[in-house]
């Protein structure tokens, strides 16, 4: 009576072998169940969800899991700040080469103006697949200068004589083969 007093009242929860009769008879005895008979257990009789059960190996694989996801967060913070670093020394590298290559080139050539490089240098076009200016193409061929061509053009006029000098050696050779062969018939 007094249990069924609590349960009106809402004390104690009854649901699957939770009941007023196992409450007043005790538990249930491993294998048998009160009024169904042996062989059946509780959690077969009232259909209760098995425990779930975490293994060693699940929590060990879920924590390593997540102490890799955070290195490699931590590995790729490091990464993209490096390539930063590189990249922002590389800049001061390339800038001090420029600087020291206009230099050599305004005491080679008294006449140059280094402002006129510049301005070509920053109007270069742009590759679509790179941020950076292109320093190939028409801007590097355009910076001719008159000494430059006046050296070029000689040089040419040489290579042109030496190679006519080689076409008579040449001809003098097939001349002289030919008068051995008719001279020996």
């Amino acid at each position: 009576d007094e249990l069924q007093k609590q349960v009106s009242e809402g004390k104690v929860s009854v649901y699957g072998s939770n009941d007023v009769l196992t409450m007043a008879l005790g538990p249930e005895h491993p294998g048998r169940l009160r009024g169904v008979g042996a062989g059946i257990s509780p959690r077969q009789y009232f259909n209760l969800p098995k425990p779930q059960r975490v293994s060693f190996d699940d929590r060990l694989k879920e924590s390593l899991k997540v102490l890799l996801e955070e290195e490699t967060k931590k590995m790729e913070a490091k990464a993209r700040e490096e390539a930063l670093r590189m990249e922002a020394r590389t800049k001061q590298l390339v800038e001090a080469e420029r600087e020291h290559f206009l230099s050599q080139l305004s005491q080679l050539i008294p006449n140059f103006d280094p402002s006129m490089l510049k301005t070509r240098i920053s109007q270069s076009p742009k590759n679509p697949m790179s941020d950076k200016a292109s320093c190939s193409g028409g801007d590097v061929r355009s910076l001719h200068f008159e000494d430059d061509n006046a050296k070029n053009g000689k040089h040419q006029q040489e290579e042109e004589k030496e190679e006519e000098k080689r076409d008579e050696e040449k001809e003098e050779e097939k001349e002289k083969e030919d008068e051995e062969k008719h001279g020996d018939k």
